[in-house]
């Protein structure tokens, strides 16, 4: 087994403490959750005591996650929507060594199989296909350097996807959310005077991460939305949009250049999304979002996007919009009323999400672990 690496609560990337080969895992939640690995989360005894949907929540965690294991294993493909991030939240959240072998598999053949399969010319991921979180995670917790060299080099290929893809001619939240995470995750992994990887490219990090930021919120109008003309038929997808809020949330919580304060941009344009949403796109008897903000049969580019039929299984994607809120401002009404809709959004997605299907077991659980962080 490779040698492991050990987090210490707080520790940025450069300060991970190294252990022995054969190192046992720290297996207590309360640390692994105080070491911020995973974001902001609670250990899962804790969340069952809630009771009710919160319980239902973590057993049917157990459950689905125990058949996808047993049909699917360490298949690459299991990893849409990131799954080994998934299993290093719920090994941090619980201290059991499986789901920390289960992630480790998932990252390694994620990595493998599908980014360096193409020795030629490896690491051209799709932005759909830019599962970076949990590699990240991996090389954290085993100092693999060739997991560090995939995100970087990753992260490279991304930022070709330029700002095209954050205006509303042709702007897609998912894409904006993958070149605003990858971009973090390079420059959290490349820190001043660390070598870089093999054949990563020279290039200010946090300089690519900013002009990111800067083309989400410009893209943003008024009303809290991202119109996408091409892609969405001038709506948008609304998970895309909780995607892309979650991604902006941890740029607010760790993007620190110089031990600077928090991009004060991220949360009105948060707060202004979350409005439109729950406003405009919140489906009360469904207890999910529309899909779809419009009905787009066919965007510009020949495909069928979607309509306004109501989704549950993604409002796991959507929940730290709200659940983030709860904790924010001044205003008690306001975060009340955030801390009230991010409980409505929570009981919809355990209610009516359909955990059977591989994708949306990861889309349900990819994000919905750090709005127990928030609660």
């Amino acid at each position: 087994t490779s040698a492991l690496v050990l987090v210490a609560p707080a520790a940025a990337p450069a300060a991970v403490l190294g252990a022995g080969q054969g190192a046992a895992l720290p297996a207590d939640p309360a640390y692994l959750v105080a070491a911020d690995l995973v974001g902001p989360t609670r250990p899962a005894a804790q969340t069952r005591a809630w009771g009710g949907a919160y319980a239902r929540y973590e057993d049917d965690f157990r459950l689905y996650a125990d058949r996808h294991w047993a049909a699917e294993g360490a298949r690459w493909e299991a990893n849409y929507y990131d799954r080994a991030l998934i299993y290093y939240a719920w090994w941090a959240r619980t201290g059991e060594a499986e789901y920390w072998r289960r992630a480790t598999l998932l990252a390694a053949a994620y990595r493998r199989d599908y980014l360096e399969a193409n020795a030629a010319d490896p690491y051209k991921a799709s932005p759909h296909w830019a599962q970076l979180e949990g590699l990240e995670k991996h090389y954290l917790l085993t100092g693999d350097e060739a997991s560090r060299t995939a995100v970087v080099r990753v992260a490279d290929v991304l930022d070709g996807f330029n700002p095209t893809y954050m205006t509303r001619a042709i702007g897609e939240g998912r894409i904006a959310a993958r070149l605003v995470q990858s971009a973090l995750l390079a420059w959290r992994l490349t820190p001043a005077g660390a070598p870089l990887p093999p054949g990563a490219e020279q290039a200010d990090r946090g300089a690519r991460l900013e002009r990111h930021l800067g083309a989400v919120f410009a893209w943003q109008l008024a009303d809290g939305s991202y119109p996408a003309d091409g892609q969405v038929c001038g709506g948008q997808l609304n998970y895309m949009v909780g995607m892309l809020n979650d991604a902006l949330l941890k740029a607010h919580r760790y993007y620190r250049p110089g031990g600077r304060a928090p991009d004060a941009r991220v949360e009105p344009a948060v707060r202004r999304a979350a409005a439109y949403l729950w406003e405009t796109q919140w489906v009360p008897g469904a207890q999910s979002f529309q899909y779809a903000s419009v009905l787009c049969a066919m965007n510009q580019q020949g495909f069928g996007v979607g309509g306004p039929d109501p989704a549950p299984d993604l409002n796991g994607l959507l929940l730290t919009t709200f659940s983030w809120l709860a904790t924010q401002g001044a205003d008690a009404a306001a975060r009340d009323a955030a801390r009230a809709r991010a409980e409505a959004v929570f009981a919809g997605a355990v209610e009516r999400a359909w955990l059977s299907g591989t994708k949306q077991f990861n889309e349900h659980y990819s994000a919905s672990f750090q709005h127990l962080g928030y609660r």
